[in-house]
């Protein structure tokens, strides 16, 4: 049986190696390649190579801080489409609100619901169409 994931590619933006290895823990069985990038602009560098077909991105990261990060993926032509889901342990209103408007797909709080976090994530990558690339072929990073 074929895996749900599989030839979908996620870029997770987080400064926490903890946070990152949940997350490959968690969609790696899935078939998905989890990439990663420790910080904003490492982020922006990674994704104007090869963007991935999801981006998972903390608000709270070192240098740019994840909603800047946002904003230029959003103005930029090849990139205003990619899809970004904010995945933060600031649980405000206001941080949600702020995330929203500078374009995020989805807002996700930590911890990480991890019996449902896997099925959202599919969900968003099936909703967004075809993988960009084939099943069992890495792309670079």
């Amino acid at each position: 049986m074929p895996q749900a994931g599989a030839g979908y590619q996620v870029l997770v933006v987080e400064d926490h190696a903890l946070n990152v290895e949940l997350v490959r823990d968690l969609l790696e069985p899935e078939g998905v390649v989890v990439a990663h990038a420790a910080s904003g602009e490492a982020a922006l560098t990674m994704i104007a190579h090869e963007p991935p077909d999801l981006v998972l991105i903390d608000l709270t990261l070192p240098g740019m801080d994840g909603l800047e990060a946002m904003r230029r993926l959003k103005e930029g032509p090849a990139t205003r489409g990619l899809r970004v889901v904010v995945v933060t342990a600031r649980a405000m209103k206001s941080d949600r609100e702020a995330a929203l408007a500078h374009g995020a797909d989805a807002f996700l709080t930590k911890p990480l619901d991890t019996r449902t976090f896997a099925r959202e994530i599919l969900a968003l990558l099936r909703a967004g169409g075809e993988p960009a690339r084939e099943p069992g072929k890495v792309r670079g990073r």
